[in-house]
């Protein structure tokens, strides 16, 4: 069974965060709850450990790593190598919720995309994600 877990940067600034997102949608607000293994938390609730973390940084892990044994998470920008029939280049990863399945939308041509799952994860490389140093891209 795959791992079901998520990340977000901290709002006081300290880097990431990992465990289960609790939106506070009315407020704006998402916490990044440590001590839980569900999002059955309330909004009464107040015994829990987490950080404030911000909101559109939270992705989920996608149960995948990368060549070097990295975590693939939504948002990673991740390099490809040698795969047949494919140009080596460099994608975001994002979760398309209509088709259900994980994509890298492919840096400079924003009308293509390739599946993660057509790539072997042997030529996959994560340098970085969309909300640290580089930005959007």
């Amino acid at each position: 069974m795959r791992e079901i877990k998520f990340r977000g940067l901290r709002k006081d600034g300290k880097g990431w965060t990992y465990g289960v997102p609790f939106h506070i949608y009315e407020e704006g607000k998402c916490f990044m709850i440590n001590n839980c293994q569900s999002s059955t938390l309330k909004q009464e609730d107040t015994d829990f450990q987490g950080f404030e973390v911000i909101p559109g940084t939270v992705g989920q892990y996608t149960g995948l790593k990368d060549r070097n044994g990295a975590d693939i998470y939504e948002g990673d920008v991740i390099n490809w190598f040698g795969v047949i029939g494919l140009n080596d280049g460099q994608g975001v990863l994002r979760y398309d919720v209509e088709n259900s399945r994980w994509e890298l939308d492919i840096v400079g041509d924003e009308d293509d995309c390739v599946l993660l799952y057509d790539i072997s994860f042997e030529d996959i490389q994560v340098v970085e994600n969309i909300y640290e140093e580089g930005g959007e891209r």
